[in-house]
């Protein structure tokens, strides 16, 4: 297959079959899976045979133009892919087909049609493909905006009022951020006079770049759920579908939003070291304040939304800093969180779907239910946290690093970047405090009750236990496989430019965590041997009384929101003081409030309005 039609089909195969599945009879529910798991498959495959045809430090172009000649008013080719955007496409693929598998498993007709289901499933997808591939401003916009629209009628397919509300919150998030996308677009049309996707190196420096630069990074924020944009991410996680929160918070939104943000800080623009701090900045503010929500929440789901959150931080601080080992620190990490943290919705949607309920104190006991669920989910739990030799702690490990690099560098803010690092990893240890929580709560606790719920069959397993092994290896072998063939060549670094500073060897470090864990289980079944066990004496009772008692994982963790200095600032974050959107909402209907005055409901005055509106517009763009 040519290179033009294996561009062409990555996009318009997902889009045309997504079409189709939506007026398939009802009767062809296994024909539409069935689709749906083919085509995400070949979107797999072409974008594996695009990067297997990828000329070494060069790219792709599509020579085709169509005939209405949109390709030569908007002077660039539509679509190209070089080696970042052929990474981003073959880990869409990858985590689409494995979404695709635990759906077919999880999802029952009656509470998300399929056909409806899986045509907007696809779409997302071929929108993204989309994205990723345009070489064009236009058309990037268009597919990034297009995106939004499935995202939306897939987070209302979930159950109750929540699942509307939380839809239409992305929606205009996720819009009102594509609309300064297209203001920055108009803007730095107006420079080059072109639409073309490339490394145009303008400084920061220039007021109108920066105000590009601020548009552009906004949409970039906002598609990967960073902080101030980030109250979309657990609200859809929390009230969609459950392999909804997999695919997209956690794995689709997150891939194009950092693809984005790289070509904004390595392409578009030279980020002078003040903005950079400032970007870094937020970057902390994303990892402390989402783990900190994150921590004090008792449903699941809006556990692991928050958790998606504070992952973005990271990536914005190894991609801010400036330096090679924070930008694969950062891209690496990218790629990790989407392993990890699409385990950890896939693994808590078998545990919620068991126990019937998401609640953290009522669920407990699943490790023997579904062992290969818990040995996931505890792999997933440990990555995130940067626990080693998993791959969350490599990754962490080199974003750290860039920091260090960026507060080498001169005009770097002073000693803020030590405040930064320090942050990070703080952030760090209250993930790892987190889940905890999550995995005694749900995993090693007694049951709260007895669980009639479906246990997870193989759809649902394999692929939590696939994207675990991918952790594994991925911190043992950082270097020899992930890095070397996937994130050095799409930042266009050589091996030579990327040299990590400390002694830090996985291979050595996992023998030796090996050796440490098989000793300590000949020790633990030698000692058994000699225990005794005997009923439970608690507060005073014995046997059965004491038996009765049971202390959940989130006992302790509620006093990190009822006490301490932290409790005025979780008061206000409960009532939405953090949020953007409802600041923003809020001052919206204040100021329709304001101009109901000037409608009075009369022809002449609406004309007039317009009128005044088209002059000053006019008058606008007469003075630039």
């Amino acid at each position: 297959m040519s290179v033009q039609m294996l561009m062409l089909g990555i996009i318009a195969l997902p889009f045309a079959v997504g079409c189709l599945v939506f007026v398939v009879p009802r009767q062809g529910r296994l024909l539409v899976k069935a689709l749906a798991l083919l085509v995400s498959a070949a979107v797999l495959g072409m974008a594996g045979q695009l990067v297997r045809l990828l000329p070494p430090d060069s790219s792709l172009i599509l020579d085709w133009h169509p005939s209405w000649g949109i390709a030569a008013w908007a002077g660039a080719p539509l679509l190209a892919v070089d080696a970042l955007a052929g990474l981003m496409l073959v880990a869409a693929g990858f985590f689409a087909f494995l979404v695709a598998v635990y759906s077919v498993g999880f999802l029952k007709e009656e509470d998300v049609p399929s056909r409806r289901y899986y045509a907007y499933y696809l779409w997302v997808l071929a929108a993204t493909c989309g994205a990723l591939l345009s070489s064009n401003l236009i058309l990037f916009i268009a597919f990034w905006g297009f995106a939004g629209i499935p995202l939306f009628l897939l987070v209302a397919m979930g159950k109750g009022e929540a699942a509307g509300k939380a839809a239409k919150k992305s929606l205009i998030i996720l819009g009102a951020t594509d609309s300064l996308l297209i203001l920055g677009a108009a803007f730095l049309y107006m420079i080059t006079r072109n639409w073309r996707m490339e490394a145009y190196g303008f400084s920061t420096l220039s007021a109108d770049v920066f105000l590009i630069c601020l548009c552009f990074t906004a949409a970039a924020l906002a598609k990967a759920g960073a902080f101030p944009f980030h109250s979309w991410v657990p609200d859809a996680a929390s009230s969609g579908p459950v392999p909804v929160a997999a695919y997209l918070p956690a794995s689709l939104d997150k891939l194009l939003g950092v693809y984005f943000l790289v070509r904004i800080f390595h392409e578009f623009f030279e980020i002078d070291p003040l903005l950079r701090l400032a970007f870094m900045l937020i970057g902390v503010a994303t990892v402390l304040g989402a783990v900190l929500l994150a921590l004090a929440q008792h449903d699941m789901r809006k556990l692991l939304g928050f958790h998606a959150v504070s992952q973005v931080g990271y990536m914005v601080l190894g991609i801010a800093s400036g330096s090679v080992i924070g930008l694969v620190g950062g891209l690496f990490h990218m790629l990790n969180n989407t392993l990890y943290k699409t385990i950890l919705f896939l693994t808590g949607g078998a545990a919620e779907k068991h126990s019937g309920t998401g609640e953290l104190e009522k669920m407990g006991g699943m490790s023997g239910v579904m062992p290969g669920t818990f040995f996931a989910a505890l792999v997933g739990a440990l990555a995130i946290s940067g626990v080693p030799p998993l791959n969350g702690f490599f990754s962490k490990w080199l974003v750290y690093q860039g920091i260090i690099d960026f507060g080498g560098m001169k005009e770097a803010g002073g000693a803020l970047w030590v405040l930064i690092l320090v942050g990070a990893m703080f952030g760090s240890a209250l993930t790892l405090a987190s889940f905890v929580k999550v995995i005694f709560s749900v995993y090693l606790d007694r049951p709260a009750a007895a669980f009639n719920g479906p246990r997870p069959n193989l759809a649902m397993t394999v692929p939590s236990i696939l994207l675990a092994v991918l952790c594994i290896v991925f911190g043992i072998a950082a270097v020899q496989i992930p890095i070397r063939y996937l994130v050095l060549p799409a930042v266009g670094v050589t091996e030579a430019d990327f040299s990590p500073a400390g002694l830090w060897q996985p291979q050595y470090a996992t023998l030796f965590l090996v050796v440490g864990l098989v000793l300590g289980a000949v020790i633990y079944g030698v000692s058994r041997i000699k225990i005794r066990e005997d009923d439970a004496f608690l507060g005073g009772e014995y046997g059965p009384v004491a038996n009765a008692w049971r202390f959940t994982g989130t006992e302790f963790y509620k006093t990190v929101s009822a006490e301490g200095v932290l409790k005025s600032w979780y008061k206000s974050a409960v009532k939405g003081s953090e949020d953007l959107y409802g600041a923003s909402t809020g001052f919206a209907l204040y100021l329709g409030q304001m101009l109901r005055f000037f409608h009075s409901g009369a022809l002449p005055t609406y004309l007039a309005w317009c009128v005044l509106g088209a002059a000053a517009l006019l008058a606008a763009f007469c003075l630039m």
